[in-house]
């Protein structure tokens, strides 16, 4: 009972402390805009099939957009999480 009691606290300090750390910027020389985030999670799920066997997890993300010429511009991202599948593999990190 005392784990179930302390597994929901940390779980509700987690859900408080959720929301995104984002930093924006520009680059010396270079036209466009860098973007970045950070996130921690009480339970990673992709279509409601938790990636990080219901435990929290840290995500963060790297963004680079820039508008080239009228009507043109350039998009680059990336994104990443901590993942435990417990399927017996040491898979702890996804990135896309």
């Amino acid at each position: 009972m005392k784990s179930i009691i302390s597994g929901s606290i940390l779980a509700a300090a987690m859900a408080a402390i959720s929301l995104p750390a984002m930093a924006e910027g520009t680059l010396d020389g270079l036209p466009g805009e860098l973007s970045a985030n950070v996130a921690f999670v009480n339970d990673y799920r992709f279509r409601g099939i938790t990636q990080s066997d219901e435990d929290p997890a840290i995500q963060g993300g790297l963004d680079y957009s820039a508008e080239l010429t009228e009507g043109f511009g350039l998009y680059i991202g990336a994104w990443g999480s901590s993942v435990d599948f417990n399927d017996g593999d040491e898979a702890s990190i996804e990135i896309d």
